[in-house]
């Protein structure tokens, strides 16, 4: 029982912060690399949050978030074969954590 509880957070850990950094990374690459602009509406008065005033801000804040959650990934497969469950709670914590900051930016006023 106790083995499955920290495959459940290991894989938990993997899953969210793969996600996370997989859909960050591929606007950044999107955005910042390739400027394909066309469908995003940068600068516009409406409420979004303050990184959409321009692609460059939009690009370097997907780019930011992206690396932290890949970085967790990273630290997640490696912790999935050393079991221990400190360490996977811990990194479900920050991933959490840092999922919520990015919210909460997403929401902050410009």
């Amino acid at each position: 029982m106790f083995a499955k509880r920290i495959r459940l957070f290991a894989i938990i850990n993997i899953l969210l912060a793969g996600l996370i950094a997989s859909i960050n990374l591929n606007e950044w690459i999107k955005v910042g690399v390739l400027d394909q602009t066309s469908d995003y509406t940068f600068g516009s008065k409406n409420t979004v949050p303050w990184y959409y005033s321009s692609s460059e801000y939009y690009s370097n804040y997907t780019m930011i978030i992206g690396f932290c959650f890949l970085l967790f990934f990273i630290i997640a497969l490696w912790v999935y074969d050393k079991k221990s469950v400190r360490i996977n709670i811990v990194l479900l914590l920050l991933n959490l954590l840092t999922a919520v900051i990015e919210i909460f930016i997403g929401i902050m006023p410009p």
